[in-house]
């Protein structure tokens, strides 16, 4: 047999070459499957939560802020509030267009309570009346209310947060001249308040945000004195207590609007003594925070309410320039769902991936042999 070196040597680089382009194909070929696979990506962007719908410019209930707002009875009802006065004041929606103003609640009118959805029953707690209050009041239709307790253990406060969770009440911190409060009390029927903590690892505060998300309690925000907080801090028990964040990337304010929504926190709104405070923010775990967009369509303001109804983020009056007495929506982006294998199918009939399989099996079949 004869040896033919420059004949194999040329052979051995065009196999070579040939390699490489296999290479490239192949490649090509997992760039467009992926660009199949990734067809729902863009539900993952920011733009679903900046689409605001004005539903109601000017409700008939007065502008106000600090106002108590919840969900109830496949409503959305807001409670009292300062209006330039303390307002008494209920009124409620089904669609956030038409707003049904109620009879007149036997507790005094005022603004910097707490209200929340707890036993079934619209429970509303403390805040500034005829001086700062520690009243106890509920409901379980919205029109006729029954005092629980004319004074709670806790202590006249305003300005503080009350949550349901472990299916019991948690009352955290609040303001009463002159002390910020760093406690933390629950009670199991509104009644009777039992004292978890009077000095909590984090600073006394008030005009803050509780919500509950992920099985915890995460406080965030508000305002110490002169010292405006953009804190975090998260607890699973209301007794033991960890930092998040001692400095979220949004401003240190208080009178802040905080919810969960689509298993994110978002936070909205505030001052931080300076000036009302635009924009809003979101976490999926309270120590990192993404900035959705930094101009809201609705505009900057403080004691501003957020709730969660029909599957929809609302936010709901507060003070800006001026007052307001308006609701705006926005709906959760729709869920990414699997490429069905239809699609899959049209991309590869139409043609470019078709032809690229074709070049690749070609490419196997008579070089790489």
């Amino acid at each position: 047999m004869l040896f033919y070196p420059h004949f194999i040597s040329t052979h051995q680089s065009f196999r070579i070459y040939n390699i490489r382009m296999f290479s490239f194909f192949i490649s090509s070929l997992l760039f467009a499957l992926s660009s199949i696979v990734d067809v729902n990506a863009s539900s993952n962007s920011l733009d679903p939560y900046t689409n605001w719908t004005k539903v109601s410019d000017t409700a008939t209930w007065s502008a106000r802020n600090y106002h108590g707002c919840v969900v109830f009875d496949d409503k959305i009802f807001v409670l009292g509030g300062y209006d330039g006065s303390k307002s008494k004041s209920i009124s409620s929606t089904v669609d956030g267009s038409t707003w049904i103003n109620g009879a007149s609640p036997t507790w005094d009118g005022r603004y910097g309570h707490a209200a929340l959805i707890y036993d079934n029953k619209i429970f509303v707690i403390g805040g500034e009346a005829s001086g700062v209050q520690s009243d106890v009041w509920s409901s379980v239709d919205g029109a006729a209310w029954n005092q629980v307790t004319v004074s709670g253990a806790f202590n006249m406060r305003s300005y503080h947060t009350v949550v349901e969770f472990n299916n019991q009440l948690v009352l955290i911190a609040g303001f009463s001249s002159p002390y910020y409060f760093q406690d933390v009390w629950t009670s199991a029927d509104g009644a009777t308040w039992a004292l978890v903590t009077n000095a909590a690892p984090w600073p006394g505060r008030s005009g803050h945000r509780s919500v509950v998300y992920d099985e915890s309690i995460f406080i965030m925000g508000g305002r110490n004195g002169a010292v405006m907080l953009n804190d975090v801090w998260v607890s699973t028990d209301i007794v033991n207590w960890s930092l998040l964040t001692g400095a979220a990337p949004w401003t240190g304010r208080y009178g802040l609007a905080a919810v969960v929504f689509d298993n994110k926190i978002f936070v909205s709104g505030g001052h931080n003594n300076v000036v009302v405070q635009d924009g809003m923010w979101m976490s999926s775990n309270g120590a990192n925070w993404t900035l959705v967009t930094d101009t809201v369509p609705w505009g900057a303001r403080y004691g501003l309410a957020s709730v969660v109804y029909d599957n929809k983020m609302w936010i709901i009056g507060g003070q800006g320039v001026p007052r307001y007495n308006d609701a705006w929506s926005v709906e959760a982006p729709p869920a990414a769902v699997p490429t069905p294998p239809s699609a899959i199918n049209n991309a590869i009939s139409g043609g470019w991936l078709c032809g690229n399989i074709i070049l690749i099996g070609y490419v196997a079949v008579k070089y790489l042999q």
